[in-house]
């Protein structure tokens, strides 16, 4: 009886995870809603380009939308400045996420709902984030909203 004990202890023990584990795991999800928070706020400022700080400033984001597979920081850019060229056509965003999953040390992804609330009409989809842990600071490498 006890070696079945002693199995099941150290069982139990390997599957639980360090404390410290936990912390810096919800710390880093934390980061990252802290961070949609402000590109919300951005948003709802009318600006684009604040709103597209968290993105990984580089030819390798990848962006699905729409209309179809994009690459790049700027590319991303001119489209979102293409298709809300006005505070007005902006409207109000509200971003409601509904999943969260931490990969690993250095990778998160994000699904959820997103809504524009606009004077004239409300639109609304879906995104999936997968958000990359790069030099310390967490960035959008992938990006499918339809």
């Amino acid at each position: 009886m006890k070696i079945l004990y002693s199995i099941m202890t150290l069982a139990f023990l390997s599957c639980s995870q360090n404390p410290e584990v936990e912390r810096e795991s919800t710390r880093d999800i934390e980061k990252v809603e802290s961070l949609m928070q402000a590109q919300q706020t951005a948003w709802n400022e009318g600006s684009l380009e604040d709103f597209m700080l968290p993105y990984i400033k580089s030819d390798s984001l990848v962006f699905i939308g729409s209309k179809g597979l994009n690459y790049g920081w700027m590319k991303t850019l001119a489209n979102y400045k293409k298709s809300y060229p006005t505070k007005e056509r902006m409207g109000k965003l509200l971003f409601e996420n509904q999943k969260i999953e931490k990969i690993n040390d250095a990778a998160i992804w994000i699904a959820g709902r997103w809504n524009l609330f606009r004077d004239n009409d409300t639109i609304n989809g879906s995104y999936l984030l997968v958000w990359q842990k790069i030099n310390g600071e967490w960035k959008i490498v992938a990006d499918h909203s339809s």
